[in-house]
């Protein structure tokens, strides 16, 4: 103590400054052959903070998108205490890099507070890429594939059944309905362990059910007590990420849709006349879904759902982090760099969608009324790029399927109406940050036809 005491305070503030400047300039630098290449175009920060003081808090992929038209690249980067990020605004660099050399750029950034302090290091999605992301991955790609959804299907009947009578004892409690469980509560031990340590009390037993734990745990060799703890434990990490993926898609979907319709009564007619026609008197099922390709249009139509749907990250997917140096174009990316795919801006780019922001179903389809083909699908961009692609993404597409169909052949929904008998203002509006959620708003629920009275009746016999 009493050596720094005699040290000029000054002096230690210009050395720390100093030091800190060679340091950073040192992790910046090129290596190699790269050393002249530049990083992607960023916009002015300090020195030594970088752009640490101007990124952006709120409005994050807009802000993102708008330092991609000043600086006129679809690929930016930004520094932040000697970090270095690097943002992709459209779906041609997303695919150039994290698609197309995705044996580089498949890593995950550590977070500790996310990790260590909030117990959510368990789910694969966001481990790095290493043994235990591809342990968690082969396992769910193992009984997740998408040409055998039977243990999926029952669970999400169930569940567009729970919702919807639910639903009908409170509708004025629609938000907090379709929210459910979704609370940050599920990055908890006891939401890790909840349904695993369910469906283990019942696994060989008469209560027991096919489910995804169910079928794991029948292949666990128990011979090898510490291979088997291992199998275990890589099933309740597993089973947790695919409940908590589930819970936060319908969520978010259910209430960005229902918004839609609220909004756009004509579009709501014409979803309810085509399952009307197709259905004729009877509940939704999977098998039905190629047969509403409206409905499916007014899904796809909205961004936000898209997103919601896939990945639960409007702003942008999961960042990835690339394990060595890379050149792109003109441009070097530095090993470690945090890399961003900016969904909102990917899902809004007019060469791709014209006129995107306006909410037109219509131009998913074919003149006779089948989806384009030749429009490319939101969902291919939104469940990620490259090896980090969401394995589940077909899991969660079927069940807001369903959930929403189902809705929508029991039930019409309008705008409440004020004093005087005007519906009142309500202005679509989402809770700011990396997730997005629609903030709660109103509207009135009524069961829209007496064929709607009798199978509602019949759902809940």
């Amino acid at each position: 103590m009493e050596v720094i005491s005699s040290v000029n305070p000054t002096w230690l503030r210009d050395a720390a400054v100093i030091l800190s400047g060679v340091s950073l300039t040192y992790y910046l630098r090129p290596r190699g052959s790269k050393k002249r290449l530049p990083l992607p175009p960023s916009p002015k920060g300090l020195p030594i903070l970088g752009n640490a003081l101007n990124m952006p808090l709120e409005n994050v992929a807009q802000g993102y998108a708008k330092w991609g038209e000043e600086l006129g690249s679809d690929i930016i980067s930004a520094t932040a205490l000697g970090k270095v990020v690097i943002i992709l605004n459209s779906i041609e660099t997303g695919l150039d890099l994290l698609d197309k050399r995705s044996n580089i750029y498949s890593s995950r950034f550590q977070s500790t507070m996310a990790g260590e302090m909030m117990g959510f290091d368990y789910p694969f999605a966001m481990l790095p890429y290493d043994e235990r992301w591809k342990e968690r991955r082969r396992l769910f790609v193992q009984h997740f594939r998408p040409s055998d959804m039977s243990i999926i299907y029952p669970q999400a009947r169930e569940f567009a059944q729970r919702f919807l009578v639910e639903l009908s004892q409170a509708p004025e409690h629609f938000h907090d309905i379709a929210r459910g469980a979704k609370d940050l509560a599920y990055m908890s031990e006891k939401f890790r362990s909840a349904p695993f340590e369910e469906a283990l009390s019942k696994f060989g037993t008469a209560e027991g059910r096919p489910s995804f734990v169910s079928v794991a745990l029948g292949s666990v060799d128990d011979s090898n007590e510490e291979a088997a703890a291992h199998q275990r434990q890589l099933i309740k990490d597993t089973a947790a990420m695919f409940y908590m993926a589930g819970t936060d898609t319908i969520s978010g979907s259910m209430l960005s849709w229902t918004w839609d319709m609220l909004k756009n009564p004509d579009i709501q007619a014409k979803v309810h006349a085509e399952l009307d026609e197709v259905l004729k008197g009877r509940m939704p099922d999977f098998e039905d879904l190629d047969d509403l390709p409206y409905l499916m249009a007014t899904i796809i139509g909205d961004r936000s759902i898209v997103a919601c749907c896939a990945d639960r990250f409007v702003v942008h997917c999961v960042p990835h982090l690339n394990m060595e140096d890379d050149v792109y174009g003109e441009y070097f990316i530095p090993k470690d760099s945090i890399v961003i795919s900016n969904l909102w801006a990917m899902l809004r780019n007019e060469d791709d969608y014209p006129n995107a922001t306006t909410y037109s179903p219509s131009r998913f389809l074919t003149l006779d009324g089948k989806l384009n083909p030749e429009i490319r699908d939101p969902f291919t961009i939104a469940i990620g790029f490259g090896r980090r692609s969401c394995p589940g993404a077909h899991i969660g597409r079927a069940m807001f399927w369903l959930s929403l169909a189902s809705l929508a052949t029991l039930f019409e929904w309008t705008e409440p109406l004020g004093e005087d008998g005007k519906p009142i203002d309500q202005p679509r509006d989402y809770e700011k940050g990396l997730l997005y959620q629609p903030k709660p708003f109103k509207c009135n629920f009524k069961l829209r036809s007496a064929e709607a009275q009798a199978l509602f009746a019949n759902m809940e016999a």
